[in-house]
């Protein structure tokens, strides 16, 4: 997996300088090219750098300089105002709690990882979005990642689909 990381270009978004060079880190130190990251701390101004840069995936945190991590993702998802709609997206945040996990999931962010970073974090978060993403939908009232994870090889039965034979079924009584 490590010769596919070099050809990855990162985008990482983060108001905290010490948060971008440690990720920043953790990618070198897990192959990625340091000439294909990049890092921004202002959310406003890597949304106007994606329409001019590819990226293939974006970390990005919840404080960003002039905008909230949600309103990136949500505009970043935006098939009208966005370059990259379809990016993979890993959210990173010292307070993950369930409000916010529900929110970022909503707007679309495929990975979400605790700060403070891990390497162990960072790259299963890579390799999730490497090994199995998930599809990308286009619906009414939502752009981004199908929410449900969903393991194809241990699919469970749909039993409501299915007949099932009750006439053999033992009769229970229940004295009153």
């Amino acid at each position: 997996m490590p010769n596919v990381y070099k050809t990855l270009r990162v985008l990482i978004v983060d108001a905290d300088k010490f948060s971008r060079d440690l990720i920043k880190d953790v990618l070198d130190s897990l192959g990625f090219e340091s000439k294909k990251i990049s890092c921004m701390w202002d959310g406003t101004e890597a949304l106007e750098g994606l329409r001019t840069v590819k990226v293939d995936i974006v970390f990005c945190a919840r404080n960003m300089g002039s905008i909230d991590g949600v309103d990136f993702v949500r505009t970043l998802r935006d098939p009208k105002e966005s370059p990259a709609p379809g990016v993979p997206i890993v959210f990173c945040s010292r307070q993950l709690d369930r409000h916010l996990v529900e929110e970022i999931r909503a707007v679309g962010v495929n990975e979400v990882v605790a700060k403070p970073i891990t390497i162990k974090a960072i790259e299963s978060r890579v390799r999730a979005l490497l090994e199995k993403p998930r599809p990308f939908l286009k619906i009414t009232d939502y752009v981004g990642p199908d929410r449900r994870r969903v393991d194809n090889d241990n699919v469970p039965v749909e039993r409501r689909a299915q007949k099932h034979d009750t006439s053999q079924a033992p009769h229970k009584t229940v004295d009153i």
